[in-house]
């Protein structure tokens, strides 16, 4: 856990999940997740300066809910970089979370 390395993963996340939508049935299920990401990244962030200042407020507790944000993202990045390499179909670009359910 890494400024360096959180700044590859926004990155590679805000390119995966696009642009904001305003309107429409994207805008319904891709702006929460640009909202729940965005509230991952402050959360690192904010572990990672209180870390850097070497501030009393980083508690055990608020480095495990740091990095648990963190292998979340990471999951999140692998999957859609896992998805990069298979075979395309129809939702392969597809954010994971707004793939149908198997039948």
């Amino acid at each position: 856990m890494s400024r360096e390395g959180l700044e590859r993963l926004r990155v590679l996340l805000v390119a995966r999940i696009g642009a904001p939508c305003e309107h429409g049935e994207e805008a319904g299920r891709i702006e929460p997740l640009r909202r729940q990401l965005q509230q991952a990244l402050t959360g690192i962030d904010a572990y990672l300066a209180a870390d850097e200042t070497g501030s009393c407020t980083t508690t055990i507790g608020l480095r495990e809910r740091a990095q648990d944000l963190w292998n979340g993202l990471e999951r999140l990045a692998c999957a859609w970089l896992d998805q990069d390499t298979a075979p395309v179909v129809d939702n392969a670009a597809r954010v994971p979370a707004q793939l149908a359910p198997p039948d």
